[in-house]
């Protein structure tokens, strides 16, 4: 199984890697707002990837893309937003309860990540809790939770 490309979550000016696809709920309901034309990845099956941000104790989506295309003379893969094609007129998160496991994409001078625990009921942010790092590590393996 190939670790796949993690989702991010803006969370007080600090971007954390996500343990699932909140999108998965949504277009199972919706499968006809599903992006449709990404190259296929065997790091990206779900053939999206998105961001977001907690705005006053709400999750709402900053933005949803595919990669499309590699350029080979850069080497860069070639990435567009579809987010008004998946979400017309919705950002915030409504579809989405459950519980969020994060680590922080960056780590402090010290070497050290954070990991955050957040419980979120229909798109609003209910309940917060630092992790220790032992705690993160015994919730799971979070980069293969997308499947």
């Amino acid at each position: 199984m190939t670790l796949q490309r993690r989702d991010i979550l803006n969370y007080k000016e600090k971007k954390y890697a996500l343990n699932l696809d909140i999108f998965k709920s949504y277009f199972e309901v919706k499968p006809n707002r599903k992006p449709k034309g990404a190259v296929t990845m065997t790091s990206l099956r779900r053939g999206y990837f998105s961001e977001f941000k907690i705005v006053d104790y709400q999750l709402i989506v900053f933005d949803l893309s595919i990669i499309y295309d590699f350029d080979k003379e850069k080497g860069e893969l070639l990435t567009k937003s579809v987010i008004d094609y998946a979400l017309p007129n919705q950002r915030v998160c409504s579809w989405f309860s459950g519980t969020l496991l994060l680590s922080s994409t960056s780590s402090k001078p010290n070497h050290e990540y954070e990991y955050l625990k957040m419980e979120i009921i229909k798109g609003r942010l209910e309940e917060i809790k630092v992790l220790s790092e032992q705690e993160y590590h015994d919730s799971g393996n979070h980069a293969y939770d997308y499947f």
